[in-house]
């Protein structure tokens, strides 16, 4: 249990990163506690300048568009799926054309993926 002298300087250093009220809970949770540590927690993020301005006007990420390749395997589009029936399955799909491999896997290391892609 959290002194009351203590309570402000945790809060602080709870919200330094200003991660918002569920992690900071979170955080909290695995190291503190005091009887009204969830309303405190939820009126400190409430009530910070910085957190009410980035809320009210989020960064927004630049919308990247792929160019359409011009040939079959100019781009191709890598990832695994799985695990299903005990495999990763290595699935590649062209850009151009949309057409699909898939490699069942049982181990998904660098070696066996590059030895997939050469067979």
């Amino acid at each position: 249990m959290v002194p009351k002298q203590f309570q402000r300087r945790v809060l602080e250093e709870l919200h330094h990163g200003h991660l918002g009220v569920v992690k900071m809970k979170a955080i909290a949770r695995s190291f503190v506690v005091w009887t009204s540590i969830d309303r405190d927690i939820e009126d400190t993020a409430k009530n910070c300048i910085h957190c009410a301005e980035i809320k009210t006007d989020p960064h927004k990420a630049k919308v990247h568009y792929w160019e359409y390749p011009s040939k079959p395997w100019e781009r191709i589009h890598i990832d695994f799926a799985g695990p299903m029936f005990g495999y990763m399955f290595l699935v590649i799909v062209d850009a151009h054309s949309k057409w699909l491999e898939v490699y069942p896997m049982k181990s998904t290391t660098t070696f066996k993926t590059i030895e997939s892609l050469n067979p």
